[in-house]
């Protein structure tokens, strides 16, 4: 077979050549299978049929990188097999390979390929400056190539748009679905779908890159001038060499003696990529000459035409010595390693970009030399592009270099800096690597401040101390540039506005690397800059938070919905930040809803971090829908979310939340204050003395903590928390404390709701059959007592258990109060300014409703309560349960929450939904 002749113009860029198919091949285009003669695309192996290939519609790959205006990078997953589906990158199966897929935009590539991959994952933060709020609204469909389900319906012709083949498109911003033969009748202007009341418009979003902030050590060009007959030497630079599937290998493993394998007047040949290892395969005739070699490669390495004098094929000798290739191909040795690497002369122009916008981008050819600085690149750069820049503020323009290979990083070149140098290390490198490396022209003026959140510090920490100590980290240079706070000295945390972006990386990567505080590393994250003037009015975007704990797994594969289906920068994982994180971007939204997925002790935790903010807000009173992941889920119950989310689409759950009603919730305020008098208790004396208590060998076999020879007094200061379901004191309490300590110390064996609810029956009737004097809750009445809007309310004798209802759910879905009316209690509410106080027997009663046979002992209504405790007692808040140490309580109502109902029309539609039981 000859060496492939000139690349052929098409407009998508492919290199069409003719190839006999295989039975078994389905067209790229149309999806319908072919065999026989066909067409194939010598770069990207894109499959079609004649008349097909004429008017294909998917770029090719090496044209797609030069499509992409602004990169970003992806989310990979771990690294695994996916069946079914295919590479983005080289469109052959992943069934037989390891690979990863983007968790944001479900793109796939294998584990050899992810290099080259284009970093074009969900545009979902691209503000600018320049774009007028009508100009950003013309949102354009971005479209991601293949592996649709056979449910995924096209658009245009409602045909299924599977096939067994890298075919057909998804927009990732309204989940458009199209065939490719379908693509020229679907509008260039995208809606954003069903969601688009809900979704946070990514021009609205601000925030810059600083996890792939990385430093480039420049080198000097003493290190190049040694020579070879028409070509460069250059030295080895240390990097570790992989073969075809990326694992490392030596580089005696690399030259292995299967160079090539020759069958009749073919051969097949290795060729190197420069210094890094990888290696690509060609096929080619045994009498082909060392030009025809040269050529085939760089077909198969992408090389533009315009650009083929620039490299060569060479055969080491010993590392880092290079000689010309002067066989033919069936000429050459086993042992000999064929290098396609740079000529001695790199270039003498490079192209840079210039956007003015983030969707379309001036490009310039300018030329350079070795001397050129980047300083004189920007000078010559600014006259290029026309631009109209006072002498003064010559200096804000900068050099950006940009590189997507691998994984997607930039930084600002110094004004001193050669861009002729770094460009040539990246190619000494890796041919393919020089090729995925831009250089941009950026005013750094225009960059908006960057806001960074700081957590994981000590709570014990006044505002000023973190200040102080942040001030001592980041050096002079930065802190005068950064506006620290506001500050949540009890969370731990503080936000850090950094005028300059490039200083905002340095910062970054200071607190990531450089910082320990009392032996922790800070947590860093950036938090997206929202510029709620150019939302549209009729867009509320939804917050939206999830607990990817909960639900025994469900919230990670929950949020891994969410941040496909919504804007990645509305959708914030728990176990990051916290709940402050994102209610401090939001800060400024004057109308937005907040979706919580969790237990009741989430949704706690976001509305009392709501109260926190509460001064900063535009929007104080933004209403809170909720996905029950926990085990009770009460507040959902009542809510109509539900007993439990099971795996339901997310994107039926976000088209109920914006038909959802808006309805008022009663929180209350409880403070405790120990009683100082009643001596000095311990942690370890409390604890001990109730874990004592049971026989169970699982899940209690739990170690108390180690305090040393002194022990931990308990706090003697009134500690404070927020009720929205119920306050319990007593036995319910006293249970679901054994179950939280033996959850914290195995939370791997409570991975699911079923399991967990068994757990509670064993310690039920571990407690029922429980005898002694270390009972805490044999009887209330004769341990407390208890008084009701300034009323001492009497309690009945043999109290087990005392709860103070704000809703009618309680305990997984009990109605404690009951149904029955009576002439001195009004009927119950969540939003009546009342608490309903009920109490039980014991274990035996607690089942007697939990299973509707019976209701709790009604006992009084009141909007302030207050009890004292004489001995120390178990009490639950919400799901979340403590020991409380002899002392009085006030329950006084404060400020009311705005939560989202699910409407009456979807009764049935959402599985689950809620029921309550009632006494009988």
């Amino acid at each position: 077979m000859a060496a492939p002749g000139p690349q052929t113009q098409h407009p998508t860029g492919h290199d069409f050549h003719k190839k006999v198919l295989r039975p078994g091949n389905s067209c790229h285009h149309c999806g319908d299978s072919m065999w026989g003669s066909g067409m194939s695309c010598r770069s990207c192996k894109f499959v079609a049929h004649d008349k097909c290939s004429a008017v294909a519609v998917t770029l090719c790959s090496r044209t797609a990188i030069n499509e992409i205006i602004r990169p970003v990078a992806h989310k990979w997953s771990n690294l695994q097999k996916f069946k079914k589906k295919f590479c983005n990158v080289c469109r052959k199966r992943m069934d037989d390979r390891n690979g990863r897929r983007c968790e944001v935009c479900k793109y796939y590539a294998h584990k050899s390929c992810i290099a080259v991959s284009l970093p074009l994952c969900k545009r979902s933060a691209e503000y600018n400056a320049f774009v007028t709020p009508d100009e950003s609204a013309n949102t354009k469909h971005q479209w991601l190539e293949g592996n649709l389900r056979a449910s995924d319906k096209c658009r245009v012709c409602s045909q299924s748009c599977s096939c067994d083949c890298l075919t057909a498109f998804r927009c990732l911003y309204c989940h458009t679905f199209v065939h490719s033969t379908c693509k020229q009748f679907v509008s260039e202007t995208c809606d954003v779908g069903a969601l688009r009341n809900i979704y946070l418009p990514p021009y609205s979003v601000y925030r810059p890159e600083m996890a792939k902030f990385h430093a480039h050590v420049t080198t000097t060009m003493s290190e190049h001038n040694a020579f070879v007959p028409g070509m460069q030497a250059d030295q080895m630079l240390g990097y570790r060499l992989h073969d075809a599937e990326g694992d490392d290998i030596s580089l005696a493993e690399s030259i292995s003696p299967d160079l090539m394998s020759q069958s009749s007047a073919m051969v097949n040949l290795k060729i190197y990529d420069a210094t890094l290892g990888t290696f690509k395969k060609i096929t080619i005739s045994a009498d082909a000459d060392p030009e025809e070699i040269l050529v085939a490669a760089q077909v198969e390495f992408n090389i533009p035409q315009e650009e083929s004098g620039m490299f060569c094929i060479a055969l080491e000798t010993t590392p880092g010595t290079y000689e010309p290739v002067t066989k033919l191909a069936g000429q050459l040795e086993a042992s000999d390693k064929l290098v396609f690497r740079l000529t001695e002369q790199l270039m003498s122009t490079v192209r840079l970009y210039h956007t003015t916008n983030n969707r379309t981008a001036e490009v310039c050819a300018l030329s350079i030399s070795l001397n050129t600085t980047a300083g004189e690149l920007a000078k010559q750069a600014i006259e290029e592009f026309g631009l109209v820049v006072p002498e003064e503020q010559v200096p804000d323009y900068v050099i950006v270099e940009v590189n997507m290979y691998d994984s997607l990083s930039e930084r600002i070149l110094d004004e001193g800096e050669k861009p002729y140098i770094i460009l040539h290390d990246h190619a000494k490198a890796s041919v393919q690597q020089l090729q995925m490396v831009r250089l941009y022209l950026r005013n750094v003026k225009m960059d908006i401040p960057a806001t960074i959140y700081v957590g994981n510090l000590p709570t014990s920490w006044d505002g000023p101390r973190l200040v102080d100590s942040l001030q001592q980290a980041l050096g002079d240079s930065i802190s005068s540039g950064t506006d620290f706070g506001p500050a949540f000295p009890q969370y731990g945390c503080i936000f850090l506005h950094i005028s300059d972006e490039n200083m905002a990386r340095q910062a970054c990567r200071l607190l990531r690397t450089a910082i320990y505080i009392e032996r922790k590393r800070p947590k860093v994250i950036v938090v997206p800059t929202i510029r709620e003037e150019v939302i549209p009015e009729d867009c509320q975007p939804l917050l939206t938070f999830i607990n990817e704990r909960s639900g025994g797994g469900q919230g990670a594969e929950l949020y891994s919905q969410m941040i496909r289906l919504l804007n990645p920068n509305q959708v914030f994982n728990l176990s990051h930040g916290g709940p402050l994180l994102g209610l401090y971007a939001f800060r400024n939204m004057k109308q937005f809803k907040i979706l919580v997925a969790g237990g009741d002790g989430t949704v706690g935790w976001v509305l009392s971090q709501l109260d926190a903010m509460r001064d900063m807000w535009k929007n104080p009173s933004a209403p809170v829908a909720v996905i029950p992941l926990g085990t009770g889920n009460d507040l959902a119950r009542v809510l109509r979310w539900g007993a439990g989310y099971s795996g339901e689409s997310a994107m039926s759950v976000l088209e109920m939340i914006e038909d959802s009603l808006v309805v008022p919730l009663d929180r209350w305020n409880i403070v405790f204050e120990p009683d100082r008098t009643a001596g000095k208790l311990t942690l370890t004396s409390l604890m001990g003395s109730l874990l004592q208590q049971t026989s169970l060998d699982f899940p209690l076999d739990i170690d108390l903590p180690d305090t040393g020879a002194i022990p931990t007094p308990l706090p003697d200061k009134p500690s404070s928390y927020v009720m929205n379901n119920y306050l319990g004191i007593g036995v319910e309490a006293e249970i679901a404390l054994k179950f939280h300590l033996a959850r914290e110390e195995s939370p791997e064996k409570f991975n699911s709701r079923l399991h967990n609810k068994g757990v509670y029956l064993k310690m039920s009737i571990a407690k029922m059959m429980q005898r002694g004097d270390n009972d805490h809750t044999r009887d209330l009445s004769k341990s407390m007592t208890m008084d009701v809007d300034g009323e001492r309310v009497k309690l009945p004798s043999g109290l087990g258990g005392i709860i103070l209802l704000n809703i009618k759910s309680w305990m997984a879905g009990c109605d404690g109060w009951g149904s029955e009316r009576e002439e001195r209690f009004r009927p119950p509410s969540m939003n009546d300014g009342l608490l309903e106080i009920i109490g039980v027997q014991g274990v035996m009663h607690l089942g007697q409703i939990q299973g509707g046979m019976r209701g709790g002992i009604r006992i009084a209504q009141g909007s302030e309560i207050g009890f004292r405790l004489s001995t120390p007692t178990p009490i639950e808040i919400d799901g979340e349960p403590f020991l409380q140490p002899v002392g009085r309580c006030r329950v006084t109502q404060g400020n009311t929450a705005q939560m989202m109902r699910r409407h009456k029309r979807y009764h049935g539609s959402f599985p689950n939904i809620p029921t309550i039981t009632t006494s009988t």
